[in-house]
């Protein structure tokens, strides 16, 4: 495996501000195949500069030098870490996989998201993301009254989710979710938990940290409830 080694003043920053080239294209006003004669150098981008020098707020005459975007600061607290964030990204892969969001597989998109439903059926939702966009959507009244005895998320809500999501995500731009350093995915069987066998019926990849932890811990039932036996994710 090699890695490529970017030199394209205007296609590191078109990748450095999270743009694929259809979406470049679009904001240009152009098709894509002449959005990709423009970054290789094959086209005159003269017209061009104006427009990109408001789309990666710079000077018109810094669109190709070779200087990245400064990178925001800031000083935030971390609340919890990237191993952890992938796992909750990939449970809510698997929502739509084999879950209450699966009638979005169609889509044929790399999605995450959950479906919602309040208790009395009044409030109904559905909340998912690409890798570069989360799209919430919620059904319901400012005064709470039933939406119907067989109205949830993934009846109301999620057709709402997945008309916008077809209209507006291309498959460019909902790339796989970047996988955190230090994760370990393994192959279980869902009916027992465990690590597949080959007499297994069927099978998911499941996501864990990888950490040593002392597999003993759990044995006595009566042990698993006490305070410092409480799984923490930070």
């Amino acid at each position: 495996m090699s890695i490529k080694r970017i030199t394209n003043p205007l296609e590191r920053r078109r990748i450095h501000s999270g743009f694929s080239q259809s979406k470049m294209s679009k904001l240009l006003g152009i098709n894509q195949s002449q959005y990709s004669r423009i970054e290789r150098g094959d086209a005159d981008p003269s017209k061009h500069l104006k427009k990109l020098s408001e789309i990666f707020n710079c000077n018109p005459s810094e669109v190709f030098q070779g200087k990245i975007l400064r990178e925001i600061e800031d000083e935030f607290l971390q609340i919890f870490s990237p191993q952890t964030a992938y796992q909750m990204t990939s449970i809510l892969e698997g929502a739509v996989q084999n879950g209450t969001g699966r009638k979005l597989k169609d889509l044929n998109l790399d999605l995450a998201g959950k479906t919602g439903t309040t208790n009395g059926n009044t409030d109904t939702w559905f909340i998912g993301f690409t890798s570069n966009l989360a799209i919430g959507v919620y059904v319901g009244s400012d005064n709470p009254i039933s939406l119907g005895k067989h109205e949830t998320g993934a009846k109301t809500a999620l057709p709402i989710f997945k008309s916008f999501v077809k209209n507006a995500v291309k498959k460019e731009d909902a790339r796989p979710f970047k996988v955190a350093d230090d994760i370990l995915m393994r192959v279980i069987d869902p009916v027992t938990g465990k690590k597949a066998l080959t007499e297994s019926k069927s099978t998911i990849i499941e996501v864990y940290k990888n950490v040593e932890i002392d597999i003993t811990l759990n044995k006595d039932i009566n042990n698993r409830f006490k305070n410092d036996n409480i799984l923490r994710f930070y």
